[in-house]
């Protein structure tokens, strides 16, 4: 099995608050997006997208992470 590709997360704390920015190195499932935790909640929004030769490869793991917005992107939302 080969990697998904590598990752990037960048948590930056400001008092009780912190923002999150996710981004993808290289690899043929990108993810972006960018969130904030505080003390009381955590929300996330991004993207994922599969490199077009790997789509067939990827298509379920697309379904498991969230909503489809085209072919081959998926929406990320988590709020807590």
């Amino acid at each position: 099995m080969r990697p998904l590709g590598s990752y990037r997360v960048a948590l930056q704390a400001q008092g009780a608050q912190a923002t999150i920015d996710l981004s993808t190195s290289k690899g043929p499932l990108t993810l972006t997006g960018n969130g904030a935790v505080s003390q009381r909640s955590m929300t996330f929004q991004g993207k994922a997208t599969s490199a077009p030769d790997q789509r067939e490869n990827l298509a379920g793991l697309l379904n498991l992470l969230g909503r489809h917005t085209d072919e081959n992107t998926v929406e990320l939302t988590f709020a807590l």
